[in-house]
């Protein structure tokens, strides 16, 4: 009974590093996933309400937020924050500690470069655009979204 539970020891002593190693991977897949999650949410919900809805991202915060649109003009404009001009969030989530949010260099971002959105309109379209995830290993993820159809798609960014 005792050399059992010596081996147990062992091997418990040998997988549990490599169990933790492998943490960070699934807490940035895991956050990609939810990403392109809410991506598709937001492209259903105005496709079947026939009404603009928009995906906030605060950077710095590393926060999503879900949120209908009364009007397009609602939609702020480019040079100015979107904090506090969203309205009322159907979801909204913060990502793990261990997770960071940047926007790729080729999208447009506002004035203080710490918030972007995406919208989505009625008929299956939208503003289209991506967001990266990042884990602290320096691995990225990056989740777009086609501005025509609304698809959405996760794939591993090379150069960092």
């Amino acid at each position: 009974m005792l050399v059992v539970l010596v081996l147990i020891g062992l091997l418990a002593a040998f997988a549990l590093p490599r169990v933790g190693k492998s943490l960070p991977g699934l807490q940035l897949r895991t956050a990609a996933r939810q990403v392109a999650a809410t991506f598709r949410y937001a492209a259903q919900r105005a496709m079947s309400e026939q009404a603009p809805y928009a995906v906030y991202f605060d950077v710095d915060g590393a926060s999503v937020m879900l949120a209908p649109l009364d009007t397009v003009s609602r939609i702020p404009p480019l040079p100015s924050p979107l904090s506090g001009k969203a309205p009322a969030a159907l979801e909204q989530w913060q990502l793990p500690d261990t997770i960071q949010l940047a926007v790729p260099l080729d999208q447009r971002l506002p004035a203080n470069g710490t918030d972007y959105a995406v919208f989505f309109h009625p008929g299956g379209g939208g503003s289209g655009g991506a967001v990266r995830v990042a884990a602290s290993s320096d691995r990225q993820l990056e989740v777009s979204v086609d501005f025509i159809t609304s698809e959405t798609a996760i794939r591993e960014v090379e150069e960092r």
